[in-house]
């Protein structure tokens, strides 16, 4: 069961809308952060908040999980309701995303958040004070590319694929302390 008042306890929202699968960082970095943090950060356990149609992704993290488990990992499902999906945002108190309805209903629930940017712009994006923005300074971004082949860059979607996981967990880190 997930209790609100555990700031121990963040989502991971792994998915995005179809239509903006360039938001998505990488599968193998939510493992890779949820790994690590099984050795830094004991107490941390992890909540997987996906929808409907990230099926492809939420199967990847699965069969990952089912090759090495890890004990901080939590799977909700990806088949909820929208109200289902917002009731298990509203429990988390810390959730980290791509700019999507997830991180949107996060912000609006007074959520902390760590919101990953890559081909959108952070500079549109504003957390009230409750979270931080995680993005690399490319050249190339913003691009606002919808899709992986109107990415301006020779290396396609660099902006979500070279986020490091030690950025994320710095910042978790900090939102950890903000919240204690």
């Amino acid at each position: 069961m997930l209790y609100s008042d555990n700031p121990k306890i963040i989502g991971l929202n792994i998915g995005s809308s179809e239509k903006n699968k360039t938001k998505r960082w990488p599968i193998q970095n939510f493992y890779k952060l949820a790994e690590k943090s099984q050795i830094d950060n004991p107490e941390w356990k992890f909540v997987v908040l996906a929808g409907p149609k990230d099926q492809d992704v939420y199967s990847e993290l699965s069969k990952m999980y089912s090759n090495a488990p890890l004990d901080n990992i939590i799977f909700s499902g990806n088949n909820n309701s929208i109200s289902q999906f917002i009731s298990l945002v509203n429990k988390i108190p810390i959730v980290v995303f791509a700019d999507t309805f997830g991180m949107h209903t996060a912000i609006a629930l007074r959520k902390n958040v760590i919101s990953l940017h890559g081909p959108q712009p952070e500079q549109e994006i504003y957390l009230y004070n409750q979270g931080e923005k995680v993005h690399l300074s490319l050249e190339c971004a913003p691009c606002f590319a919808l899709r992986i082949d109107k990415c301006v860059n020779t290396q396609r979607l660099q902006c979500m694929k070279s986020m490091d996981i030690g950025l994320v967990l710095e910042a978790l880190k900090n939102e950890t302390k903000i919240i204690n």
